[in-house]
């Protein structure tokens, strides 16, 4: 019988694997590789829905119902930023906005459409749930004005007239109000749209 030694040397030296013993090890490899491959593919179909990105559709947590709500009945999907979705490795970004047409009255044309828009950044792996974190503490940090009740943390920006929030990894940033600028726009419109949001994400 070999001892440990002996196989401990045969397994290394390659000059002694017999044809017969090299095709074991191989298919031996090659089942461990096919196992490993149909786990982590298990795991990947059966995640949770809060350890995935938000649905396929941009606008799934913000209907034209909610939109009209806010903005009026003739308000449209799309607008500035456009709806869409892009995608790293790391994150999603999910866009949904919505608009008032510009309408004309007979003597005063009404110039500047309103918009009801929210972006989220959703992470898909550790290193984009990491982004987020230090992404969204680094931008808390220019004495911007803390907002209680939004997520796990939440601050208003008045120079771009948006409410960033943080929740579960995910960096939302909600405006509502004039596209014209972002002073324009006022915190208690925007918190309007967020208590819409925010407990959809």
């Amino acid at each position: 019988m070999q001892s440990s030694s002996q196989r401990v040397k045969r397994l290394y030296n390659l000059r002694a694997w017999t044809p017969k013993l090299l095709l074991g090890r191989l298919c031996g490899v090659l089942i461990a590789l096919l196992v490993v491959a149909l786990i982590i593919n298990f795991f990947d179909k059966n995640k949770s829905p809060s350890s995935q990105s938000v649905s396929k559709d941009p606008c799934a947590f913000f209907t034209v119902a909610d939109a009209r709500g806010l903005l009026g009945k003739t308000t449209q999907k799309g607008g500035v930023p456009p709806v869409g979705r892009t995608s790293s490795k790391d994150t999603d970004i999910i866009t949904c906005s919505y608009t008032q047409p510009v309408a004309t009255i007979t003597s005063s044309p009404v110039s500047v459409p309103k918009t009801a828009a929210v972006v989220v950044g959703a992470p898909k792996t550790a290193l984009g749930k990491d982004l987020n974190n230090y992404e969204f503490n680094q931008s808390s940090l220019t004495k911007l004005q803390a907002v209680s009740g939004y997520g796990d943390k939440a601050y208003w920006d008045p120079q771009l007239g948006v409410l960033n929030v943080y929740k579960n990894n995910k960096w939302i940033i909600i405006s509502n109000g004039s596209i014209a600028s972002g002073t324009s726009r006022n915190l208690d419109d925007t918190k309007k749209l967020a208590g819409i949001v925010v407990p959809r994400l």
